[in-house]
């Protein structure tokens, strides 16, 4: 799915989450995109925030990321017409 200024924050979700599947990063949308998404527009986000939940290398998470158009910047990746995406690794948990 090919993005553009008129993509729909909901595109923009199943572009990126398609992409890190497919690269086999698996990922949770968090934050203010699932208000969006729960609220149908009543709240509104302009990023999106997900959570690794597996062992991935940055490599693995910008090449995803680059499929669908956007670049790193510093620790988030960005695109000219949509704010900045976060991706981040889950803590992991000491027994």
């Amino acid at each position: 799915m090919a993005l553009s200024r008129h993509s729909t924050l909901r595109h923009v979700i199943q572009a990126v989450s398609s992409s890190l599947r497919r690269h086999r990063v698996q990922a949770v949308l968090t934050g203010g995109a699932c208000a969006s998404l729960h609220s149908k527009g009543d709240y509104l986000s302009h990023d999106l925030d997900y959570i690794i939940r597996n062992n991935v290398s940055r490599n693995q998470v910008d090449q995803a990321m680059r499929a669908v158009g956007f670049t790193r910047a510093g620790a988030e990746h960005g695109m000219p017409m949509w704010s900045f995406c976060g991706v981040s690794q889950r803590p992991r948990r000491h027994r």
